[in-house]
């Protein structure tokens, strides 16, 4: 009998707000890593949100994950606009554009 280990890395996207701040407070348009241990290993607010979008900036500075397969980064929509944030993740690496529109 053999052991199949699948190791992983999985992001997701998480708007949230603070029901206590609404409609005051801004929400949080973030991306959230994990790792194969299932911690927690880095968060990303959106650094350039769009005029108008309600949310809060992010630092501009955008983690860079060394993983076993690579470099991973993430940034979010508009961001990929901004050749400063994109650089960050360096002159070599994989991109992977992941885009969700929801239409009413």
């Amino acid at each position: 009998m053999t052991t199949l280990q699948t190791v992983i890395y999985i992001s997701f996207r998480w708007l949230g707000i603070n029901p206590d701040g609404y409609p005051e407070m801004l929400f949080e348009n973030k991306i959230i890593w994990i790792d194969p241990a299932g911690e927690i290993i880095a968060e990303y607010l959106k650094s350039r949100p769009v005029p108008g979008e309600g949310c809060v900036s992010g630092s501009g500075k955008i983690p860079v994950l060394e993983t076993p397969y690579g470099r991973i980064a993430t940034t979010i929509c508009f961001d990929m606009d901004f050749a400063n944030l994109i650089n960050q993740a360096g002159k070599s690496y994989r991109f992977i554009h992941i885009w969700q529109f929801f239409a009413q």
